[in-house]
């Protein structure tokens, strides 16, 4: 196995990928630059890690401690940019629901005999 990457290792480079790739497309605002800046802080931190690991192989211990901290992140970057899409009013996802048809506009009506 140690001429493999281990799942664990692959999981945490393509989750701070993605992480990094969100955190570059949230924009700060007065409410959110500190915490933005933290989180840029410990994707890059961790990142920086992982990559001295190609030197000297991480323990067991290490990729499961980092991997819970890169999901830990995860959260905290979602939780950020819904808080962020809330400030401005953005709704989660593209879908907008039809509006509802007013009575007598011309559809068909149900058990109405005239």
């Amino acid at each position: 196995m140690a001429a493999a990457k281990s799942t664990r290792l692959a999981i945490v480079e393509q989750s701070l990928s993605d992480i990094l790739e969100r955190l570059a497309d949230l924009q700060p605002t007065e409410a959110t630059i500190l915490k933005l800046r933290e989180l840029r802080t410990k994707a890059f931190a961790y990142e920086r890690t992982t990559k001295g690991w190609v030197a000297n192989a991480p323990s067991e211990a290490q990729r499961q401690a980092m991997l819970k901290l890169v999901l830990e992140l995860n959260v905290a970057v979602m939780e950020l940019s819904k808080a962020q899409r809330d400030e401005a009013g953005t709704p989660t996802t593209g879908y907008t629901p039809p509006k509802p048809k007013p009575p007598g506009s011309g559809g068909p009506t149900r058990g109405v005999k005239r």
